[in-house]
């Protein structure tokens, strides 16, 4: 088994919460957007009406982006799940495969400790592989917004 076998297999999934993690950070850029034209438009022509329209689509984009992070939650949650019983099952076979003599010469705490690496590997997977892929686009955006 390759040990980017799962990285191809999951390449779709880590696309799609890749561009969850994109969209729920945009709006976090918003937030200055929305201060500058509260200050302008609102405070400084001291218009009321404005600064509640403002209020209002401010408090629209922050429920659009709790509703973003929820489902990228979700979906990051199903697609964990399957990640794990993927590789256990993976495992579970590979290790049922071996012959006596693996089994005699490791000790059983070894095992028990690779079965525990499914989460660190599902953790990179599904956590560090799409921060680096917004990561990387947020520092594309930045430099080509600075030059």
């Amino acid at each position: 088994m390759k040990k980017t076998s799962f990285l191809f297999n999951y390449k779709k999934e880590i696309v799609i919460l890749s561009l969850f993690c994109l969209i729920s950070s945009s709006f976090s850029l918003l937030v200055p957007f929305f201060s500058k034209l509260v200050i302008d438009n609102a405070f400084l022509t001291r218009n009321f009406s404005v600064f509640l329209n403002l209020s209002f689509l401010s408090t629209a984009v922050f429920l659009f982006s709790i509703l973003v992070r929820i489902i990228e939650d979700i979906v990051k949650n199903a697609i964990t799940i399957k990640l794990k019983l993927d590789l256990t099952n993976k495992f579970t076979k590979k290790l049922y495969s071996l012959d006596l003599a693996f089994f005699q010469e490791k000790s059983a705490g070894e095992n028990v400790f690779r079965l525990s690496d499914v989460g660190s590997v599902s953790n990179f997977l599904l956590d560090q592989c799409p921060n680096l892929l917004v990561d990387t686009l947020k520092l594309l955006i930045i430099l080509g917004i600075c030059f």
